[in-house]
């Protein structure tokens, strides 16, 4: 059974980040230099939510 769906996009990403945040999703924080994009690291802002908050 599927309880929880976590997204991650960088923080500089806006048009990414907007998505989850329509979709309903909580924004839980950053993940500092999570992923190596382009030679360099970049943070990642983790949504996440819960089958309980999921707009049937």
């Amino acid at each position: 059974m599927l309880h929880r769906i976590e997204i991650r996009c960088g923080t500089g990403n806006h048009r990414s980040c907007a998505v989850p945040e329509r979709l309903g999703f909580k924004r839980e924080g950053v993940a500092r230099e999570a992923e190596w994009v382009n030679d360099h690291w970049v943070d990642l802002v983790v949504w996440s939510i819960l089958q309980q908050e999921w707009k049937r």
